[in-house]
């Protein structure tokens, strides 16, 4: 461990401390501390946005009523960050369109300009051109020809997937939802969060590979705490399974590129194998 962190693990913690590295499908993962005076999350080699979200942004997040993680301490070279331990993760019978999961979502995309002053600091959300060529002998031949002809044939849908409607998240799949001391749900992992449609955003939110019936729910119930969105479910609906289809073609990506951790990679195989009876199905 680096000891630009030692002094603030051993104020926050206690010492001796212990680290163990929590599982994740991307990047060096983040660690729980554990010392005489408790526990703490340590996130390092992280993207300068993420730092920046929970020093400027979560506070004022937190003002609005929506509860996030408190940042005890960070620093750079690399960016790292030091977080509260929040005690509870999300339970599995929670997962799909749960009410408090959808009014947090919407609450954050109707706040979030007002709460994110920096432009720049946002990831990337864009339309890689190159992305079909790219996984070309990576995904099977039928299934990158059914990936293309979606695409294709929805192109506009699809590139308004990466309009700068609002402030998203980027990865609120259920893991990154957390349970604070009093029940509340919040978000943790602001390493992607961006300015896109609010569509990605509910993509990820929904485990697996859904089906229309479940799609469509969600965005019932998401259009309820977001009336501002001017679409109907349906449309939601299809824009969001769009939203799903990229976050696919992304995490591909990013196995091809080697950017994923071991349990990623694992992953890869099983999504390799289900992806085209999912077109097949949903499109």
């Amino acid at each position: 461990m680096s000891t630009q962190w030692d002094a603030y693990l051993t104020e926050y913690v206690g010492t001796p401390y212990t680290t163990e590295r929590i599982s994740g499908v991307g990047g060096p993962g983040c660690h729980v501390v554990r010392g005489s005076r408790g526990e703490a999350i340590l996130k390092y080699e992280i993207p300068e946005r993420e730092e920046y979200f929970y020093r400027v942004v979560a506070p004022r997040l937190s003002r609005e009523g929506l509860a996030s993680a408190s940042l005890l301490a960070s620093g750079t070279s690399p960016t790292w960050i030091l977080l509260e331990r929040l005690p509870s993760t999300l339970p599995t019978d929670r997962w799909q369109g749960d009410r408090d999961v959808m009014r947090y979502l919407a609450r954050w995309h109707q706040l979030s300009d007002h709460l994110v002053p920096d432009l720049r600091v946002g990831y990337d959300y864009a339309w890689d051109g190159h992305a079909f060529e790219e996984l070309t002998g990576w995904v099977g031949t039928d299934t990158l020809s059914r990936l293309e002809s979606i695409v294709d044939e929805r192109h506009d849908a699809f590139l308004d997937l990466f309009e700068p409607i609002t402030w998203i998240h980027g990865d609120p799949n259920p893991t990154n939802w957390l349970l604070t001391a009093s029940g509340d749900v919040t978000l943790v992992d602001w390493s992607r969060f961006g300015k896109a449609n609010p569509a990605l955003d509910l993509a990820v939110s929904i485990p697996g590979m859904p089906t229309w019936d479940l799609i469509l729910s969600q965005a019932k119930k998401y259009l309820v705490f977001n009336p501002a969105i001017k679409k109907s479910a349906e449309a939601l609906a299809q824009t969001t399974a769009l939203g799903k289809l990229w976050t696919f073609m992304d995490f591909l990506l990013m196995g091809k590129r080697g950017e994923l951790s071991i349990e990623g990679n694992q992953g890869i195989n099983m999504l390799s194998l289900r992806l085209d009876p999912w077109l097949r199905a949903l499109f």
